[in-house]
């Protein structure tokens, strides 16, 4: 009996910790096959990964507030990003918008740490709600923020009826192979300033409570706050059967018979060249004789 039991204990554990390493995972990002072009319109190749779905959490988010879904895609070079956010409170000035803005929380080598500080790969990745990056509100400023990771990057921007949608190409900073299978650290939030007034009013994020000792709350803060994004492996093309081909035996080509020779129009030339020749002969014979 205690060894039945113990067997039991076992398995649940085991049980137990496949369930807990499962959850780390909280979404995947697919091959690039073509890169999609960086420019606020949405490629086809973006229907070939999943949909990461964000509503509104936090502050006094209500319904009708803010709501977006976010895409990822990755090659050998970058990850890309896709976000579509509706908002039809979108302010004029990027320079105030730091409370109207999207944000990518990064771990690129999932460093699970306390802090963003402690690797080049952590870092928050910015867009206003206008299409300006941290990087622009602070070149405004004389300041410069993660210079290496904004400089790397391309951003493109289209403002919609009821929204804006942001595509972010973002070649990697750190020196890691990506490849499939590869694990990195992403947190998405969103922030809404309904008045204008550059205070945030309500926000959207996406965050998983790590295993040691992070929590949905402090994901701008700890990398070990962030979920994870599993790279998918390239999907090959199926391959379109081919039915084999006949070769093809070319038309024989006609027998034309021969048309007759009528003897009244035949070629009486040759016989005309004999007869002269015979002519000839012969008057040289009679000569020779007389």
């Amino acid at each position: 009996m205690k060894k039945t039991l113990l067997t039991l204990l076992v398995l649940s554990m085991l049980i137990m910790s496949m369930g807990i390493a499962s959850m780390a995972v909280t979404s995947t990002a697919a091959y690039a096959t073509t890169a999609p072009v960086i420019d606020g319109v949405i490629d086809p190749i973006w229907d070939t990964t999943v949909t990461q779905d964000y509503i509104g959490t936090g502050d006094d988010w209500t319904e009708g507030d803010v709501t977006a879904y976010t895409k990822i895609l990755w090659d050998e070079t970058a990850l890309y990003y896709l976000v579509v956010v509706t908002d039809t409170t979108v302010g004029p000035d990027f320079a105030s918008q730091a409370n109207d803005s999207i944000n990518l929380w990064i771990s690129e080598t999932n460093t699970e740490a306390g802090s963003f500080n402690e690797d080049i790969s952590d870092y928050m990745y910015m867009v206003t709600s206008t299409g300006h990056t941290l990087h622009d509100i602070g070149a405004a400023a004389g300041i410069e923020y993660d210079q290496a990771v904004y400089t790397a990057s391309l951003v493109g921007y289209v403002k919609t009826n009821d929204g804006y949608i942001v595509e972010i190409k973002q070649p990697f900073v750190s020196k890691i192979t990506p490849e499939a299978g590869y694990i990195f650290g992403y947190t998405f939030s969103v922030n809404d300033d309904r008045d204008g007034d550059a205070a945030r009013d309500a926000y959207v994020h996406s965050a998983s409570a790590a295993e040691d000792g992070g929590s949905a709350s402090n994901y701008w803060s700890a990398t070990e706050a962030l979920g994870e994004v599993e790279l998918l492996a390239p999907v090959a093309a199926p391959e379109v059967p081919t039915e084999p081909v006949a070769p093809v035996e070319p038309d024989p080509a006609p027998v034309v018979d021969p048309e007759p020779v009528n003897p009244s129009t035949a070629d009486v030339s040759g016989l005309f060249y004999i007869l002269a020749a015979a002519s000839a002969v012969c008057g040289c014979f009679l000569t020779k004789k007389n």
